[in-house]
């Protein structure tokens, strides 16, 4: 899908949703991830995704439906929502999905737990939208 002949680009990446953790830098040789960021983002690498190829404003509307665990300690899943971002969008960016991540000016983000008959995943919606003096 390309996203410069539509209003509106929406799509389910099939993915348990992880939030980015902090980057290991070793005294010598190259920052690194660990632990279940590293997979998240070796399985992002291995998922294909459509192409969103425009350099106009877009909002985003992002859910990230994470596994229930059997006694959850919240009513929705650890980790901080901007993180579940993070980890997302550094992903997108590296595929060229974005032209720039910046260019997204208006983020509506949630995370929840699964309901009883749907798997872990994200939905993202992005709208060319252009921001509005108010």
């Amino acid at each position: 899908m390309v996203i410069s002949e539509y209003e509106v680009a929406e799509f389910v990446i099939p993915i348990v949703p992880v939030p980015a953790s902090r980057v290991r830098v070793p005294r010598f040789g190259k920052p690194f991830y660990v632990g279940k960021y590293a997979d998240f983002r070796q399985h992002m690498r291995d998922i294909a995704l459509p192409a969103l190829i425009t350099g106009e404003p877009l909002t985003c509307y992002i859910v990230f439906v994470c596994h229930k665990p059997a006694s959850p300690a919240n009513a929705y899943p650890n980790g901080d929502v901007d993180n579940y971002i993070k980890a997302a969008w550094d992903q997108l960016n590296k595929r060229a999905f974005f032209q720039d991540d910046k260019q997204v000016w208006k983020v509506t983000a949630i995370k929840r737990y699964t309901t009883a008959d749907e798997e872990p995943h994200i939905y993202l919606k992005f709208t060319k939208d252009h921001p509005h003096d108010d």
